[in-house]
């Protein structure tokens, strides 16, 4: 992962949700963080789909 992006991380946790709804939320609110900084880091699409990718494709839990 060549960028970095230091922000404030805002998560809308779920009282209750599957461990899919939990990844789509942790991927929401990093294409959030992405979409933040477009204009200064010009962050292509394909970056965003890579991240989805390996979000999807992880299966640690954050508790």
């Amino acid at each position: 992962m060549g960028m970095e992006v230091k922000v404030r991380w805002q998560y809308r946790w779920r009282t209750t949700f599957t461990p899919e709804q939990a990844q789509m939320d942790h991927f929401l609110a990093k294409v959030d963080i992405v979409r933040g900084d477009l204009e200064k880091m010009e962050v292509k699409v394909s970056e965003v789909q890579k991240l989805h990718g390996q979000i999807l494709s992880t299966s640690t839990t954050e508790e």
